[in-house]
């Protein structure tokens, strides 16, 4: 205020996201990061046949090969692994990154 901005926010709520994380991609940026070896193993076991569908009633949707588990230790972590380029998307926008959710904020006149 004092610098007459104003200031525009917009809050992403990602809890749904983890359910469709995409494990190729996921796997790839943990092998970009560095990772290798039996830790990146380890992951990728860990990532492996981890599927989810829908069932309702007697009707059930096919099998999807995706997402991470929300309520794990593991999963916070993996999902800001997922979206932590989302900054570098914008040079105008400025971002607060969580694993559950980000905050964008635009300063103008």
């Amino acid at each position: 205020m004092d610098k007459k901005l104003a200031t525009c926010g917009v809050l992403l709520d990602f809890s749904k996201a983890y359910d469709t994380v995409n494990h190729n991609i996921l796997l790839s940026k943990l092998r970009h990061s560095g990772m290798l070896g039996i830790s990146f193993n380890w992951f990728e076991n860990y990532l492996h046949d981890r599927t989810q569908f829908v069932k309702i009633g007697s009707m059930q949707s096919n099998p999807e090969t995706c997402g991470i588990p929300q309520g794990s230790t593991l999963g916070p972590l993996l999902m800001l692994l997922y979206i932590n380029e989302l900054p570098s998307y914008s040079k105008k926008l400025s971002f607060r990154v969580f694993a559950d959710g980000t905050n964008m904020f635009l300063k103008f006149k």
